[in-house]
């Protein structure tokens, strides 16, 4: 089983605790693992989206490649997440018509719009408008 960041909140926290204050536009937490070419193509993709100057994603994680500007490592993604009002859900996977990993969770239980890549199973789960859907990384 691969080493997973979650929310370090508890369920009670969380159904307790206020709307948090979104103050930042865009995160992502990823990783620098590439041992698959679908992780090469997520990192691929997160070099893309660090060029485009008019984008503003504040990226978090670990092992990242040197020439990604991260801003650090988160150890709740909770605190990665919460203070931006939307958040990239980058699936290592998407082959699967009955896979959804934690990413896309994780987001929802921050508050944030998720702007995810991943299968089809996203959208049996969960109703529309509630994410928006990215169709390939380019």
């Amino acid at each position: 089983m691969p080493a997973i960041w979650y929310h370090a909140n508890s369920f009670r926290e969380l159904d307790e605790m206020p709307v948090p204050e979104k103050i930042g536009t865009c995160s992502w937490i990823t990783s620098g693992i590439n041992r698959t070419a679908n992780h090469r193509q997520r990192l691929a993709f997160l070099q893309q989206v660090q060029q485009v100057d008019t984008l503003k994603v504040d990226i978090y994680g670990r092992n990242l490649p040197p020439q990604v500007q991260s801003t650090g490592e988160v150890k709740n993604k909770w605190h990665g997440m919460a203070p931006y009002y939307y958040n990239l859900a980058v699936e290592n996977y998407i082959d699967n018509n009955w896979y959804v990993s934690e990413k896309l969770w994780d987001s929802l239980l921050a508050w944030c719009l998720p702007i995810y890549y991943g299968g089809a199973a996203a959208d049996k789960l969960l109703p529309p408008g509630s994410f928006f859907k990215i169709a390939q990384l380019r």
